[in-house]
């Protein structure tokens, strides 16, 4: 797990520890200086700030070619552009939207992409 946030890294290491998982490891830093070290994924879970993903993240993620991406998004604009990026290689296959923040407009959304096929 890779996360800019101290204070979730801290959160998620107590929760490792209470639930006593052992195959997770917690990074705090920005994804884009360390993502480049992971080379077989087959699942990402990405849940970019609200700006979306940065260019140098988008290029590796097309590159590991990773099975599925799960993409959590707070900004529609930001997932749509991605999105477009991403479709080079993967397909949408199921969006969910979560009204976590009930009385404003702001709402989650979690797509799962799935990589396309090759055509042989």
């Amino acid at each position: 797990s890779i996360e800019i946030n101290k204070e979730a890294c801290l959160s998620a290491k107590d929760n490792i520890k209470n639930n006593c998982i052992k195959n997770i490891r917690v990074i705090n830093g920005d994804v884009s200086n360390y993502i480049y070290k992971f080379n077989s994924i087959d699942l990402v879970i990405i849940d970019p700030p609200r700006s979306g993903l940065d260019k140098k993240t988008v290029e590796y993620l097309l590159q590991i070619k990773s099975q599925y991406i799960i993409y959590i998004s707070c900004d529609m604009m930001s997932l749509r552009r991605d999105l477009r990026v991403l479709d080079q290689l993967y397909k949408t296959t199921s969006t969910n939207l979560v009204d976590m923040f009930r009385g404003t407009y702001h709402v989650e959304t979690v797509c799962l992409l799935s990589r396309k096929s090759v055509d042989k």
